[in-house]
């Protein structure tokens, strides 16, 4: 009977301080979406993942869902910040994941293209013959790895401007698709990784040249 009592009294340690721990996040993104004049609901919402569908990050696991969201316009652009949480495997080997992600809204139609750190397995996969796109910019190429099925869109986006952008800012996981852009990361932000996401969207959307802007008006799906 001791020992039940014993882990009694610690499951319901855990499950306090979870929910302490709970509280606290959604106090910290509250107020964040506060200070960026954003609108916020701590609730989960499983219609983001399903809205967008065409990241990958919405591909992965199943009991996808997004919490602690804050949206409204940034600099003229329409965004979306939130947690999000997903599981993979099953059983005792399943694993609940907790990353944050910014999904910002573009003026022009944006073809698929994928920008995250490169990483062990990349550099495996290129030694095996898998390439991804590469770069006049040595640095760029070993620190990136980039994919997209249109490498025309891709050298007219990830120009010598944009690439020296990216170098000098932190490291998230990037997409394009339709009309969005997303940036997120392997854990939970804080209000600085919030902020640099939302910079680095921003400052990739802002450096499309104006000849493929002109070319894409009017294609807005």
């Amino acid at each position: 009977m001791g020992w039940l009592v014993f882990w009694g009294i610690l499951l319901t340690l855990l499950i306090a301080w979870s929910l302490v721990q709970a509280q606290a996040r959604r106090r910290e993104v509250a107020r964040w979406a506060e200070r960026q004049g954003f609108t916020f609901s701590p609730r989960r919402d499983r219609t983001i993942p399903e809205t967008f569908a065409g990241f990958s990050l919405f591909q992965i696991g199943y009991g996808r869902r997004a919490y602690n969201v804050a949206s409204g316009k940034w600099n003229g652009r329409s965004v979306l910040a939130f947690d999000y949480t997903y599981t993979t495997g099953s059983g005792e080997s399943s694993r609940t994941h907790h990353v944050s992600a910014v999904i910002m809204e573009s003026e022009i139609p944006l073809e698929p293209l994928s920008i995250r750190p490169e990483t062990f397995l990349d550099k495996l996969a290129t030694f095996f013959g898998k390439e991804d796109i590469n770069f006049e910019s040595a640095q760029f190429s070993r620190e990136f790895h980039v994919r997209s099925p249109d490498r025309r869109w891709t050298y007219a986006v990830l120009h010598p401007r944009t690439i020296e952008f990216l170098l000098a800012q932190p490291r998230f996981q990037i997409e394009m698709a339709g009309i969005h852009l997303i940036a997120w990361g392997r854990k939970p932000f804080g209000p600085v990784e919030f902020d640099a996401a939302l910079e680095v969207l921003a400052g990739i959307l802002d450096r499309i040249p104006e000849y493929v802007i002109h070319e894409r008006r009017g294609r807005r799906r």
